[in-house]
Formats: structure tokens, C-alpha cells, sequence
């Protein structure tokens, strides 16, 4: 039960300058509280390439943290394959140092340059780098630092990482 246009018109002018106010006041708090909920619902940002992490439990027990999907099913499959043999020494996140942290003779300094490899592995004797890749876009710069660290890991290390 409110008032309505009839009612309002009753009033002086003063009045309903007064109800007019009140209401506005009433629609801009309930517009606020909207836009609060509205936000708060609002996904976070995600990842750069839109991947979603993921926990995972290995049938061992292990809990396990991946940066994608993609990269959890291959390391399962990674750990299948050492499981029956076929690979042994299955790490992940495997750093590789590429350029030691510099100062210049101002005595800024540059922070050191590291690969950190997806998957290591030995097979056959070898040892395997991997990282795991899903779309691939060229003209990303992400992708663009992956290929430099990709050939500098060759240059330096004689490592050649796989692409999955």
C-alpha cells in the first residue's frame, strides 16, 4: 500500500519535491546495491591463455596442481607410461637456469632468466623435455618468449624441448 499519482497530487508542492527526493534517494541505494552484487559475481580474471588450473588426485594418493588441463591429462599419461617402464624420473616443473641475474655498473640490476620445463623425463637413456602447449598462436608474445626460451635452452643446454 503506497502512494500513488492521485495521492502524490494531493500534496503541496514542497511535499512532493520531498517524495520526489526520498525516491530517488530510494532507487539510487537499490541501484548500488545491484551494482555490488554484480560485481561480486563477476568472474576474476583469468589466466593469460584461458586455461583453468587444476587439482588432481593420482590413484597413489598424490595431489597434484596443474596450470591446465591439458597438462594434467598428459602428465597422467606420463605417469602411466612410468608405471609400465616405459620412462623413469618423471618430474614437472623442472627449473633451468639460462642467464645468471646481472647488475649493471650503475647498480641496477637484471633478474635471471629462467626455462621452467612442464615435464622431464628419461627415455632410453635420453632425456626428455616437454612442455605442454595448447593453442598455439604465433603472434603472441607469450608464445614468442616460449620460442626464444625454446632456443636458448638448445644453445646452452643441448636441450630440445617438445612441444605437446
Amino acid at each position: 500500500m503506497g502512494l500513488g499519482l492521485e495521492d502524490i497530487g494531493r500534496f503541496s508542492q514542497k511535499a512532493q519535491a520531498q517524495i520526489l527526493q526520498k525516491v530517488q534517494e530510494q532507487q539510487r541505494a537499490e541501484k548500488a546495491a545491484a551494482d555490488a552484487k554484480a560485481k561480486a559475481e563477476k568472474p576474476k580474471k583469468g589466466n593469460k591463455l584461458h586455461a583453468e588450473k587444476v587439482d588432481m588426485t593420482l590413484p597413489d594418493g598424490t595431489l597434484m596442481h596443474f596450470d591446465s588441463k591439458r597438462e594434467a591429462r598428459r602428465y597422467m599419461d606420463l605417469w602411466l607410461m612410468q608405471r609400465s617402464g616405459e620412462i623413469t624420473n618423471l618430474r614437472t616443473q623442472v627449473k633451468y637456469p639460462l642467464l645468471p641475474k646481472q647488475v649493471h655498473p650503475d647498480g641496477t640490476r637484471e633478474r635471471a632468466i629462467d626455462y621452467v620445463a612442464d615435464f622431464v623425463y628419461e627415455k632410453d637413456g635420453e632425456t626428455v623435455v616437454e612442455d605442454s602447449k595448447g593453442f598455439r598462436n604465433t603472434a603472441s608474445a607469450a608464445y614468442r618468449v616460449f620460442v626464444m626460451k625454446r632456443k636458448m635452452m638448445l644453445y646452452f643446454h643441448g636441450i630440445t624441448v617438445r612441444e605437446v
